[in-house]
């Protein structure tokens, strides 16, 4: 699923359209706390949307744009995607590791590394 949503820019003003992607998270005043804990910087504070759930959108140190939701209807069960599903988000990072601790820390994932093309080890991490 995917949202596309028009936000006017400022003759004066230069921006890069970009994808925002959202993590689910319980509670997004705690995930607030650790993000700010471990340098993330908060760019729309936590908010309430009517019938959606409470978001926020931070900054990680090293500048990647990400989001949290607690969503109001819930999440669906954490579940790897079965054999042929497609599920995939990359971040793209001049230091893979600062990045793994971070995210390793904020949603307490489970980071390991695994050989990508051209022999360069990929950190993965995930639920």
């Amino acid at each position: 699923m995917a949202g596309l949503i028009h936000k006017e820019v400022l003759a004066s003003e230069h921006r890069q359209p970009a994808w925002l992607s959202f993590f689910a998270v319980s509670d997004v005043d705690a995930a607030k706390k650790v993000a700010v804990q471990n340098a993330a910087k908060v760019l729309f504070e936590p908010h309430s949307i009517p019938d959606r759930g409470r978001e926020a959108v931070f900054s990680d140190p090293q500048g990647a744009v990400f989001a949290v939701l607690a969503s109001s209807s819930g999440d669906p069960s954490d579940v790897l995607a079965a054999p042929g599903e497609w599920i995939w988000s990359s971040l793209i990072t001049s230091d893979p590791d600062a990045a793994a601790a971070f995210y390793q820390k904020l949603f307490d994932y489970e980071v390991f590394e695994m050989p990508a093309s051209g022999g360069r080890p990929t950190s993965l991490a995930g639920m």
